[in-house]
């Protein structure tokens, strides 16, 4: 029981900062958008003029915030980077050995009809349904959170459709190199990144584990049989 408090409290941390991050990213990108969109109004009525320089301004303290909101996700994700690769780590290693259980519980069902608790056996894929969730749960958070700080890269090419003045131009065009030199990311110690991307690793590395785990398992009784005999 202790693995799985341990697994919801650092999980639960993680995620509500992480969504945090994600709302501070999305705020943003509707300003950006806001900010367009008064762009393109008032080219269409007059071209540019004192407004310009206003716009400019809007548009580097956008800049500015986001940088902050950048930097509070590095420092979140150093945080509780080694946490994450713990907690992932316990979460493979616990749904293998759920499954794992399972499977045998079956497989000696049908061989030998040894009948196993069903109440054991619910219980053990109950607690492997919610330790997936809480894996789901991280990697979802992170994800939302990267795709709304890649949303930041779509509203601005928006604005190269627009005829802008020079300065203003320029500002967007350095805000895009910076968006693609500090890509948003969260990893475990850097040995995977906290997205879909893990759960389809923990799904794939647990059924091969599983396979091996199952044909030692069947390798072994077949070598008690032949012992038997």
């Amino acid at each position: 029981m202790y693995p799985k408090v341990m697994i919801v409290n650092a999980t639960g941390l993680f995620y509500g900062q992480v969504m945090f991050i994600g709302r501070f990213f999305e705020i943003l990108n509707q300003k950006l958008d806001i900010l367009h969109q008064e762009v393109s109004r008032e080219l269409a009525i007059i071209s540019f003029g004192k407004s310009s320089n206003l716009y400019t301004e809007k548009l580097r303290q956008i800049v500015i915030l986001r940088e902050r909101v950048y930097i509070l996700a590095q420092r979140l994700n150093k945080a509780y980077s080694y946490q994450m690769l713990i907690i992932f780590t316990l979460i493979s290693i616990l749904i293998l050995n759920q499954f794992y259980f399972l499977s045998t519980s079956v497989n000696r069902y049908a061989r030998y009809s040894v009948d196993v608790s069903s109440r054991l056996s619910v219980a053990v894929l109950f607690m492997c349904i919610l330790n997936f969730h809480e894996a789901y749960k991280v990697a979802d958070v992170c994800e939302q959170a990267i795709e709304e700080s890649r949303a930041t890269a779509d509203i601005l090419h928006k604005f190269n459709a627009l005829n802008i003045n020079p300065e203003l131009k320029k500002n967007i065009e350095l805000f895009l190199i910076q968006l693609l030199h500090h890509p948003l990311k969260f990893t475990a110690c850097g040995m995977f990144s906290l997205d879909y991307t893990v759960i389809f690793s923990i799904i794939t590395s647990t059924a091969s584990y599983l396979i091996i785990l199952m044909q030692f398992d069947l390798a072994d009784n077949g070598n008690r049989n032949c012992t038997t005999v």
